[in-house]
């Protein structure tokens, strides 16, 4: 149906999908749609601030009123106009960039930091996560020289390097390793990050040394353990193509000895599991709802994602690693429910719970520590049905699943225990809270988005943060009938721009 542009659409919402059918008519993406508008302000005498991450907000909902100079730019192409509904949740968009564009521009980014922002991937950036996947791909089968150009620029070491590596040297990679891990942990990547790469850059010139053949499988696990350690943190904070760098890098130390160690190929498929959840989170981003995106994340995006836990399962199998192959169907169901396919992630559960119910204790490598602690499982699993709740049509069955999600929530914050990250508990928090306001707890989900603001505050994490508007636009639909979720949303909101602008000065 063709939208009246004389007449306001009575809410953000309505008037978000309006404009993106709009654009979507015209053929235009959101940047497309900015650039344009600018164009034609300049013709009217205008000079509008306007970006991608506008039109991304405008379409999602978050803003219900526009300056008249927007608003004549818009009338002037034949586009829908907002309403002009009062109200405490009321957002003003400026001429300039405003105070919001700066609050959800994290959020809003691709890859948190790479440069491509909002609903439309760029074909180059396309291509290059492509060809990627395909050096990743020739690695796992021994030839690893096409990863050398996507290997990370690491920090010359400040510490002497020994001319011959003896054990203890890698002993010493082992407790750095451990130790960052422990502060990534309880603080978040963003706390460990400087230090995780200053100790990558001695422990790469190491294996320039001289290394006794019996010590080098030895030393190549350890050094690709701080790796993939280094990689987890950049993820963490928020440095997408640093932690592929990383996470390429412990895969060429580890697939390009002569033999590989069962130990090896375990954590080759670790590596590839941690570059699963890095192709996702670029798709993905912090864009708010799946399901008032679901039409702009493709799904081949999501399956290119897929091809890494696809690769990890070869190297499991190898490994004959029962845990890592259970965290890759954990992950993989995880995918499925992005795509809204519930039988295959049913399907992926049972794989994962049997590979589990296999396993022997003795069995588990550190880098299996955080997917065996207790309450990760449950966490993991109300995570996925949330997603999927977010994401398929029967909105019945959305409801009965959200609430699924708030149960197991229940469970795995009441059996979290200190080797469980901290950043686990923030995830279920996010989940349990934005569940709740789903189902229409809105007291529920304002205790829990109380606790959830108080534990973010702490956690130095860039992908906590980048989860946030999710639950913003959760509450959305309460907030004009409840002055204190009003007000804690504000605060949600200050801790976005805060971030945002810690993230500009990086």
């Amino acid at each position: 149906m063709q939208s009246d542009p004389s007449s306001a659409v009575t809410t953000a919402l309505d008037w978000g999908a309006e404009l993106r059918a709009f654009r979507r008519r015209r053929g235009e993406s959101q940047q497309n749609l900015a650039d344009g508008l600018k164009a034609v302000g300049r013709e009217l005498g205008l000079e509008l601030g306007c970006e991608q991450q506008h039109i991304s907000l405008w379409e999602r909902g978050i803003v219900v009123r526009i300056s008249p100079e927007y608003e004549q730019v818009l009338r002037k192409i034949g586009a829908p106009l907002p309403g002009t509904t009062d109200g405490p949740t009321v957002v003003h968009v400026d001429a300039q960039p405003s105070l919001v564009s700066a609050r959800y521009a994290s959020a809003s980014a691709v890859g948190g930091g790479d440069g491509s922002v909002g609903e439309d991937l760029p074909e180059e950036a396309d291509v290059r996560r492509r060809r990627f996947l395909g050096a990743v791909a020739a690695a796992v089968v021994g030839e690893t020289t096409g990863l050398h150009r996507w290997l990370p620029a690491l920090p010359a070491p400040l510490a002497p390097v020994p001319a011959v590596v003896e054990p203890y040297h890698v002993a010493r990679i082992r407790m750095m390793t451990a130790t960052l891990d422990q502060l990534s942990s309880d603080s978040g990547g963003a706390a460990s990050v400087d230090a995780a790469q200053g100790a990558l850059g001695w422990a790469a010139r190491l294996l320039d040394q001289r290394v006794p053949p019996a010590l080098e499988g030895e030393l190549r696990v350890a050094a690709a353990q701080l790796a993939n350690t280094t990689a987890w943190a950049c993820h963490d904070a928020g440095r997408q193509e640093h932690a592929e760098g990383c996470f390429a890098q412990a895969l060429g130390w580890l697939r390009s000895s002569k033999t590989v160690a069962a130990q090896a190929h375990s954590l080759s498929a670790d590596v590839l599991f941690g570059l699963s959840r890095v192709a996702l989170h670029q798709y993905q981003g912090g864009r708010g709802s799946m399901r008032e995106r679901s039409e702009e994340l493709d799904h081949n995006h999501v399956k290119l994602a897929l091809r890494y836990v696809q690769l990890g399962q070869i190297a499991a199998q190898d490994a004959n690693d029962l845990g890592e192959e259970a965290q890759l169907h954990a992950t993989a169901a995880w995918m499925y429910a992005l795509m809204g396919l519930q039988d295959q992630v049913e399907e992926c559960f049972a794989r994962a719970e049997h590979a589990m119910g296999r396993i022997q204790p003795n069995r588990i490598e550190p880098w299996h520590q955080v997917f065996f602690s207790r309450g990760d499982w449950e966490g993991h699993r109300a995570l996925v049905y949330s997603t999927l709740a977010d994401t398929i049509e029967d909105r019945v069955e959305a409801q009965r699943l959200a609430s699924v999600a708030i149960d197991l929530t229940t469970g795995s914050l009441a059996a979290t225990d200190p080797g469980r990250p901290a950043r686990s508990r923030v995830y279920d928090r996010l989940v349990r809270t934005t569940c709740q306001f789903w189902v229409g707890d809105v007291g529920g989900g304002l205790a829990s988005a109380e606790e959830l603001l108080d534990e973010v505050k702490v956690l130095n994490s860039t992908r906590a943060v980048e989860r946030l508007p999710q639950v913003v636009a959760a509450a959305l639909p309460f907030v004009a009938r409840n002055s204190t979720l009003r007000d804690l949303m504000d605060g949600y909101r200050d801790v976005i721009v805060q971030h945002s602008a810690a993230a500009v000065g990086t």
